[in-house]
C-alpha cells in the first residue's frame, strides 16, 4: 500500500510541475506579446491552474507521511506556494 501512495505522490508532484510550467510560460508569452502562443495558452491557462492547485494539494497531503524525515522548511515553502502574490 505504501508503494501505491508513493507512486501517487510522485505522480502528483510531476503533474504539478508540468502545470506550473504551463502557467509560467503563459505569463512569459503575455509579457513578450507573442500572440500565437498567448492565444493557445489562454485556452489551457485556467485548467492548468486548477490542475496545479489540485495536484499540489494531493502531493502536500501525501507527503506528510515523510514529516519526520523531511526538514520543516520544505513544508513551510510548500505551504507558501499555495498563496498567490
Amino acid at each position: 500500500m505504501t508503494e501505491l501512495i508513493t507512486i501517487i505522490d510522485l505522480l502528483a508532484a510531476k503533474v504539478a510541475q508540468l502545470a506550473f510550467i504551463v502557467v509560467v510560460v503563459k505569463c512569459i508569452s503575455k509579457r513578450f506579446k507573442n500572440k500565437t502562443a498567448n492565444r493557445f495558452l489562454m485556452k489551457i491557462h485556467r485548467p492548468a491552474g486548477y490542475v496545479l492547485a489540485a495536484s499540489g494539494l494531493i502531493h502536500g497531503v501525501l507527503s506528510f507521511r515523510l514529516f519526520t524525515t523531511t526538514p520543516m522548511i520544505v513544508y513551510i515553502l510548500g505551504f507558501i506556494c499555495f498563496f498567490p502574490f
